[in-house]
């Protein structure tokens, strides 16, 4: 009693994290959490290189994706539109194939 457990993460843990996860196990042992947000990659790593993922003119819609769907497989992508940014997390490894998939 009396003592205090951090559990640090990188960006925002309850976008395509296990934040939310962690927490409905710590409910379930009555441990009270207490969340601090963090900026999205989503959004901070186009803003490191200066790119706008909405831009007044070209681009009104951002929509995020997983590179990964359930048990590796690859996620199903909504259609192209010309004014949408999509920004895919965790897709390095697949990024080449999703680009692909998002023209076609």
């Amino acid at each position: 009693a009396g003592k205090h457990v951090i559990r640090l993460k990188i960006g925002d843990p309850f976008v395509f994290g296990r934040g939310g996860e962690e927490i409905l196990t710590f409910r379930k042992f009555g441990v009270n959490s207490v969340v601090v947000p963090g900026v999205s990659a989503a959004f901070s790593a186009p803003l490191l290189g200066n790119i706008p993922v909405t831009h007044r003119g070209v681009s009104n819609q951002v929509v995020m994706c997983t590179g990964y769907g359930r048990e590796g497989t690859s996620p199903d992508l909504i259609q192209y539109h010309k004014e949408q940014t999509v920004v895919f997390l965790m897709a390095v490894g697949r990024l080449r194939e999703l680009c692909d998939r998002l023209v076609r």
